[in-house]
């Protein structure tokens, strides 16, 4: 206690008066530690009032607001003068902020795992994660690669030497939905997971923190409620006290600095920033950045137990067996669909649209399939307005070209997280709204510490696409008929920033959107990193025209057909598509006695690969 503590070194008497000064480093070795609290100028003015003693006593029992004590030296001595003290940020933080802040952060995440849209356009049957979520395929390396049976096991090694977490899936496979649901299985003190016994977890979406180099800054700004009580300082504090804190890192490859050294998740990747920390990242790819020794956890996709479970999960939770095995046996019909039914994101659309039509199940491409996908959205959405408002919708589903830009420079400048007074004042209101309310466009609200030109400081609101997927189907648009206009040499300045697997949808939507636009991409794939098994890809999408791809068949018959553990699933099963086509067409392998029977066996290895 502050009064008491004077007196008895002497330096105040009873009376409260000053005895002798009292020099700084005696001040420190009293180890005063006060609450914080925020003052008006009516306090301020009341404080100015009390006696000396009172003053001391409101500083001993922090029931106003901490006052300073200036110590101005005099022959390396100060006196106490009763003016504001200003503490330390370590003796602001008591368990009562603690409670607050991990509060804060629960409610947040709850409207997170709350807000699951298994298909967009059905805005009035959100889903909590744990309604959606199933146990997807997930492997670790060890000694080999192995399965994983639950995605609590991820902290298996929790106390071993492994502090990052590397989640690397391709594009639709589940990684958010993942990292939700961990962040799910905090809130609710989950008694399997690890993270029961976490204090803090910090879950940030990497794509918002464009020019954001501060962690603690990103969650003031889009984790925390607008009215926080905490600032940065408090935040930093919290979490470097903690006695457990996880953090959770999702999309890195949406993350706008990836290629930038300037951050602190760069310095967290690097184990420069909390090294003790256990760290979860998931990426559509692997960070060069990274600390000596992360551990690799790859999503596999759904296998057939994980289709069942999420059908029954969240598709016919009524346990209807009947309407559960005509839904399997629709999606099995078309080949390309259950081919795409690993992928967890398709799967989920393809499984509720089904009961709208089966018509999705006579197309033969993805740019067919997503085609259809996305006219389903705005169908759905002109079926709920007005009759004079239907031609509205219609026009607006085909009449895209500035959204199509609009998507193209997102994925041009690694920033998809869009200003939304930019997003409408150059689409237009009705427009935005068009696409806002079908699910292909979302908001996201940030918190804003600094003022803006009108001299406000309210937050701001960002827009992205529901899936970087459907960011990559407009940006096809954009590409496809910039195709048609240019030479190759200009197309591939355009495209010279795209990396092929990191934008694996760009181009095959762009191949199947225009056959013209098909010819000239084709020609520049070729001559990039991994071009000759990613033509594979771009081939696939001209399935509908068979003039077209048998050519490209036969070419690829021609080169060395490798199948290898390390490819990308979705590489290892598009080569199985164009073998079957070889095996249907009975086309013929080089430096071969056997040609049906070659394919066949290959068919077969890719096919064991890819199960």
């Amino acid at each position: 206690m502050v009064l008491s503590n004077l007196i008895k070194t002497g330096h105040i008497d009873s009376d409260g008066d000053i005895v002798q000064f009292i020099s700084s480093e005696e001040f420190k070795k009293m180890s005063i530690q006060l609450p914080l609290r925020e003052i008006d100028s009516r306090v301020e003015k009341s404080y100015e009032k009390l006696s000396f003693e009172q003053k001391l006593n409101e500083i001993d029992h922090g029931e106003k607001a901490m006052k300073d004590i200036e110590m101005k030296k005099k022959h390396e001595m100060v006196t106490l003068i009763p003016r504001q003290l200003e503490s330390t940020p370590e003796s602001r933080i008591h368990g009562g902020q603690v409670t607050n802040f991990v509060r804060e952060l629960k409610t947040a995440y709850e409207s997170l795992y709350n807000g699951i849209l298994p298909v967009p356009f059905v805005r009035d049957k959100r889903k909590s994660v744990h309604e959606v979520f199933v146990e997807s395929g997930i492997q670790t390396k060890g000694k080999s690669w192995q399965r994983i049976e639950t995605h609590h096991n991820i902290f298996n090694d929790a106390h071993k030497k492994y502090k990052r977490r590397i989640i690397i899936g391709d594009p639709g496979y589940g990684k958010s939905i993942l990292a939700i649901q961990l962040a799910y299985d905090w809130c609710k003190g989950i008694k399997e997971s690890y993270l029961n016994t976490v204090e803090i977890l910090l879950f940030l979406r990497l794509r918002q923190l464009n020019s954001v180099n501060s962690i603690y800054a990103a969650v003031k700004r889009f984790i925390l409620s607008a009215n926080t009580e905490f600032n940065e300082t408090d935040i930093k504090c919290l979490v470097q006290n903690s006695h457990s804190v996880v953090i959770i890192l999702d999309g890195f490859d949406e993350y706008p600095q990836r290629d930038e050294n300037t951050s602190d998740i760069t310095d967290i990747l690097l184990g420069r920033l909390f090294q003790e920390f256990q760290v979860v990242l998931t990426t559509r790819y692997l960070p060069k950045l990274l600390d000596k020794e992360p551990k690799l956890l790859y999503m596999t996709g759904f296998d057939e137990k994980a289709r069942v479970s999420y059908i029954r999960k969240a598709v016919v939770p009524d346990g209807d067996d009947r309407e559960e095995e005509n839904l399997n046996r629709s999606l099995r019909k078309n080949p390309v669909i259950w081919d795409l039914c690993e992928v967890p994101l398709f799967f989920s659309m393809f499984a509720h649209l089904i009961h709208e039509s089966e018509q999705i199940t006579s197309y033969q491409t993805v740019t067919d399939i997503f085609r259809f996908v996305v006219k389903c959205l705005h169908s759905h959405m002109a079926n709920k307005m007005r009759d004079e408002n239907v031609q509205t919708h219609y026009l607006y589903d085909h009449r895209h070209h500035k959204l199509d830009k609009i998507a193209f420079e997102a994925l041009q400048s690694n920033n998809t997280a869009l200003s939304k007074e930019d997003v409408v004042q150059r689409i237009g209101h009705e427009f935005y709204l068009c696409y806002l309310q079908t699910g292909i466009l979302v908001e996201e609200y940030e918190n804003c510490d600094s003022v803006d030109k009108t001299g406000s400081n309210e937050g701001q609101t960002k827009v992205r696409f529901q899936h970087k997927i459907f960011c990559e189907w407009y940006a096809a648009h954009y590409v496809s008929r910039y195709a048609v206009k240019c030479n190759v040499q200009e197309l591939s300045e355009v495209l010279e920033c795209f990396s092929l697997w990191d934008n694996e949808y760009l181009f095959r939507f762009a191949c199947g959107l225009n056959r013209d636009a098909f010819d000239k991409i084709i020609t520049i794939v070729q001559k990039k990193t991994d071009g000759e098994n990613f033509e594979n890809v771009c081939v696939l999408e001209q399935l509908r025209r068979d003039k077209t791809i048998l050519p490209k068949v036969r070419d690829m018959c021609k080169r060395v057909i490798e199948i290898k553990m390390e490819q990308p699933r979705g590489l290892k099963r598009y080569t199985a598509q164009l073998l079957y086509i070889a095996s249907k067409n009975a086309v013929s392998i080089s430096n071969s006695n056997s040609t049906h029977c070659k394919v066949m066996q290959l068919l077969r290895v890719c096919l064991s690969e890819v199960a």
